[in-house]
């Protein structure tokens, strides 16, 4: 099942908008987690409703309170969590048309995902991979 080309657009201006940095395309991810992002952009998802332990799981408190003092970029690792959450929290706000909706959707446990929640799920790429499906199935009307 492949969306058209204007969901994806849609979904890096949205990631745009958030982190003030032009994402037109997949490699413009790659370049950012390779260059790294700054610590602040994490400020962003405190405005997108992300639970606390999705933060834990982008980066400590105890490293983010230290990058702060010290204005750094996060690592790759980290700018690839954080993007992974901003794409699939994007992509959500798409399919469900409403910043609300999206952000109670990725913390709601659901039964497709045997009581997990979005959020607990996105941390491997497998279960990004679900999300992804699970949104085009909603986006096509599978879900009612």
């Amino acid at each position: 099942m492949q969306h058209q080309p204007s969901f994806h657009i849609g979904i890096y201006g949205l990631m745009s908008d958030w982190i003030g940095v032009s994402v037109g395309g997949s490699l413009d991810l790659v370049c950012l987690v390779r260059q790294g992002v700054s610590v602040n952009a994490l400020d962003v998802l405190h405005r997108l409703g992300c639970p606390v332990a999705d933060m834990a799981w982008i980066i400590s408190r105890r490293t983010r309170k230290r990058r702060n003092a010290n204005n750094a970029l996060l690592t790759a690792a980290e700018t690839s969590r954080f993007l992974q959450w901003l794409r699939l929290r994007a992509a959500a706000e798409i399919v469900f048309g409403d910043a609300d909706k999206a952000s109670c959707w990725i913390i709601q446990p659901l039964p497709v995902f045997k009581g997990m929640s979005p959020a607990e799920i996105m941390k491997t790429g497998v279960g990004s991979a679900l999300i992804d499906d699970v949104l085009m199935q909603i986006d096509s009307g599978y879900f009612a």
